[in-house]
């Protein structure tokens, strides 16, 4: 997913992103749920890309930092 979104997003920035949508007040709350699938080890969290897509144009756009590029 990362590397659809763009070559400078990684699977941590996602990471950093779904972790943002669970915090009341962030401005990304809500925005990025996880679909979460028991399996071996932690399991898997997937995010729908559409989604994703959204939040990384927020925070592409955001008044805090130059887009990045």
């Amino acid at each position: 997913m990362a590397h659809r979104l763009g070559e400078d997003i990684t699977a941590a920035r996602v990471r950093d992103w779904a972790r943002r949508s669970r915090r009341p007040g962030d401005r990304l709350h809500g925005l990025l749920p996880g679909h979460h699938l028991p399996g071996q080890g932690r399991g898997t969290t997937w995010y729908r890309i559409d989604q994703a897509a959204q939040v990384e144009m927020l925070t592409r756009t955001s008044r805090a930092g130059a887009a990045r590029g």
